[in-house]
C-alpha cells in the first residue's frame, strides 16, 4: 500500500488559497508571509510532485484528497419565505 502524502499545513493553505482563485501576492498576505516564501512553497511542491505547473498541482491535490470539493448550499428565496 502506499504511503500517504503529508505536506504541511502551510502548504495547505498555499493549496486552499490557490483552489480559490488568490494571487501568490494575497496568499502571502493572508499567511503572513513574503511573496517569495508562498512562490517557494509552490515550487517546491510542483518539484516534489512533478507538476509543471499550479494548475496541474491543483489536479493533483484534488485526485490524492490533499483538497476536497466542497459544496456551497444555496437557499433560494422561496425557502426564505416558507
Amino acid at each position: 500500500m502506499d504511503k500517504p502524502i503529508e505536506i504541511t499545513k502551510t502548504e495547505r493553505s498555499c493549496l486552499e488559497y490557490l483552489r480559490q482563485g488568490k494571487s501568490q501576492k494575497e496568499t502571502a498576505l493572508l499567511l503572513f508571509v513574503s511573496e517569495t516564501k508562498v512562490e517557494r512553497i509552490f515550487k517546491e511542491l510542483r518539484d516534489r510532485f512533478d507538476c509543471e505547473n499550479n494548475y496541474q498541482l491543483l489536479a493533483f491535490a484534488y485526485e490524492n484528497y490533499l483538497l476536497t470539493i466542497k459544496k456551497e448550499i444555496r437557499h433560494n428565496s422561496k425557502d426564505k419565505a416558507a
